[in-house]
């Protein structure tokens, strides 16, 4: 049901397409969390910035937050382990933040996905447990548009939200 392995000038178009419905649906202040690997295709790197930067992207890209997973599920033998992604915050207008400010620093430690389990990459629960206590505010509802195993609308609930998930694979 997903098809990772597309051209790169495709892949980019995918993900800029997903990037226009999430603002057309989304209201002012809204807040988007985009986490990202950085690309690899015959030997050189593809960061996700360059297709975030295009003027096809609605959203105004606020910060990048390092996400030190200290883990990896795809390696290149001939290229450092990648321990790392990028979390891109992007806001519509003004974003709506706590009366008291954010109170995180913007390089993340915690473990990864685990392998072995029946989704290629999920979230651990505190990758979007630390984005909905950055900006998340009273009657905010929280939409997954590549839901996979569902973590983000599961921490979601948990914390009072609404959430709607998404996802291409049925399973």
């Amino acid at each position: 049901g997903y098809y990772d392995d597309r051209p790169e000038n495709e892949y980019r178009e995918w993900q800029r397409e997903i990037l226009r419905e999430c603002y057309r649906v989304a209201g002012e202040g809204a807040s988007l969390f985009y986490v990202h690997k950085v690309r690899i295709d015959s030997g050189e790197i593809n960061h996700p910035v360059e297709w975030l930067r295009s003027e096809d992207n609605p959203w105004s890209l606020r910060q990048e937050i390092v996400w030190n997973r200290k883990s990896t599920h795809n390696h290149e033998p001939t290229l450092f382990r990648p321990l790392d992604e990028r979390i891109y915050w992007m806001t519509k207008g003004t974003p709506t933040i706590p009366e008291d400010g954010i109170q995180m620093d913007s390089v993340w430690t915690f473990h990864g996905p685990w392998p072995d389990t029946e989704h290629p990459a999920p979230f651990p629960e505190e990758l979007p447990k630390r984005c909905l206590e950055a900006v998340g505010t009273e009657g905010n509802v929280v939409l997954d548009p590549m839901g996979g195993s569902m973590t983000t609308c599961a921490v979601a609930d948990e914390l009072g939200y609404q959430s709607i998930g998404l996802d291409i694979n049925r399973d």
